[in-house]
């Protein structure tokens, strides 16, 4: 009977060290997962990051399990473990990444539909006491460049790719500052400073 179970014990230790140097060695030679707006991309890391937390989660079972049979010297298999651990922390933060790029991606685009709306309002404007409202209007739109700026900056940061983010961020700024132009001209056709007598 102790024959079997410790027959059962090497089987098992033999499968976890197989397995645990197989993994460790195909993550080796691939690149760390990264953030990205592409769904093929995200579709790709939510496979890879669901197959490693199953297989996480199965290790640490069969690892539990030869730790408490003191057959075997694991400390090579933690060892070993704590590296596919590490690579699932880089799926997560991939993932995670990914969302606050999307967020990023999807406010630009808000953004970009909210200052074209302002800008045609403003330019239809007719009324020189509605203007002190468009002035408003573009305090709170820099603040806001400003915002998503610190936002993109603080990704730069932390070696994230911003690059897809940058035409719709620079897309934006410039009809900010449209708007703004737009605003100046408004004000000197429907405010126009009298010119004071020499």
């Amino acid at each position: 009977m102790l024959t079997a179970e410790l027959k059962l014990t090497d089987s098992l230790f033999d499968e976890v060290e197989a397995k645990l140097e197989g993994l460790v060695t195909a993550y080796r030679t691939t690149e760390l997962p990264k953030a990205s707006l592409d769904p093929g991309v995200l579709k790709q890391l939510n496979k890879d990051q669901t197959f490693l937390k199953k297989t996480c989660d199965s290790l640490r079972a069969q690892l539990s399990q030869l730790d408490i049979s003191h057959q075997h010297e694991t400390t090579r298999l933690h060892l070993n473990f704590d590296l596919l651990l590490q690579r699932l922390a880089h799926f997560d933060e991939a993932l995670r990444i990914s969302e606050v790029i999307k967020a990023l991606n999807n406010r630009l685009k808000d953004e970009i539909a909210e200052i074209r709306e302002a800008s045609i309002a403003l330019s239809k404007q007719i009324l020189p006491y509605n203007l002190p409202k468009f002035e408003a209007g573009l305090e709170m739109f820099m603040d806001r460049c400003d915002q998503v700026a610190d936002q993109l900056d603080a990704l730069e940061n932390q070696s994230q790719d911003i690059t897809p983010l940058m035409p719709l961020y620079e897309q934006w700024m410039f009809l900010v500052e449209q708007f703004g132009e737009i605003l100046d001209e408004r004000t000197e056709i429907l405010c126009p400073k009298e010119v004071q007598p020499a």
